[in-house]
């Protein structure tokens, strides 16, 4: 596939991530794009690889740096600890490649989270993203128009004030952009979180006989208060997830979706 480019971006204190990450790259997708590990320094481990860039900064500014070295006119951007764990089909990421060109599109999600209710694309399964709510583009695997990602990058900043204001920036480019309602194509597992393993992936990980590092996994507590998080997240009325905000606001809790509309 000539017309793609697979960034993976990482950084050196997750190298211990790296080699699970491209085996299983290697392992479920057949003749896969060229890809390019994108880190802030070399690894830490036992890993060497002639793909490995890396460049200094924040995330952002690597990002922009990293794409001014790719030659193709799409990338798909993923992250470290985002493993892949079934099958990618090349011949249907070709097919989305030929109908985002027909369409004009700039940016396809291959995750189904959060959900677009826009109008149907011209491939079963995926919606047209209304660009209304704040992280419907983000840095879940997708598929970009490599001149349309560097659009809505700014350099200097980090990981997380960057997804906050994408979906803005990508609205007031004038982008358009398509999202999966589920996660078949693009089949990973998200393996950290705060730094820890989560409990499912560090038990995916023994199970295929990957390499496990001493790097903490989340406690059952933390377990059960991310599910919690999920879940309100996913099912809470807009109005009570504001209320809860505001709430938290006033205690002193700043969150990311805070500078959703700044950019310092």
């Amino acid at each position: 596939m000539e017309e793609m480019t697979i960034l993976v971006f990482t950084c050196s204190a997750y190298s211990d991530l790296w080699n699970n990450n491209i085996l299983l790259m290697n392992k479920n997708w057949d003749n896969h794009p060229r890809y390019l590990l994108c880190s802030d320094g070399p690894s830490l481990y036992d890993f060497k690889d002639d793909n490995l860039v890396i460049n200094d900064g924040e995330m952002s500014t690597r990002i922009i740096e990293a794409l001014n070295g790719v030659e193709t006119e799409y990338v798909l951007f993923t992250l470290d600890d985002y493993f892949l764990t079934d099958k990618v089909n090349n011949d249907f990421v070709e097919i989305i490649i030929h109908e985002m060109k027909e369409s004009g599109v700039d940016y396809c999600r291959l995750f189904k989270k959060p959900r677009s209710s826009g109008q149907k694309w011209s491939i079963e399964g995926f919606k047209v993203l209304e660009l209304k709510e704040v992280y419907e583009v983000n840095f879940y695997p997708a598929i970009w128009k490599k001149d349309s990602l560097v659009k809505v990058l700014k350099k200097g900043e980090d990981i997380w004030k960057t997804e906050v204001r994408l979906t803005r920036r990508f609205r007031e480019n004038g982008l358009i952009g398509v999202a999966a309602n589920s996660n078949k194509h693009y089949p990973f597992l998200d393996v950290i979180r705060k730094g820890k393993y989560l409990k499912s992936a560090h038990s995916f990980i023994k199970k295929n006989g990957l390499f496990l590092s001493d790097r903490p996994v989340r406690t059952t507590k933390e377990t059960l208060s991310l599910g919690i998080q999920t879940i309100v997240s996913d099912t809470a009325p807009k109005p009570i997830k504001k209320a809860i905000k505001k709430h938290m606001n006033k205690k002193g809790k700043i969150f990311y979706s805070d500078y959703e509309n700044t950019d310092d």
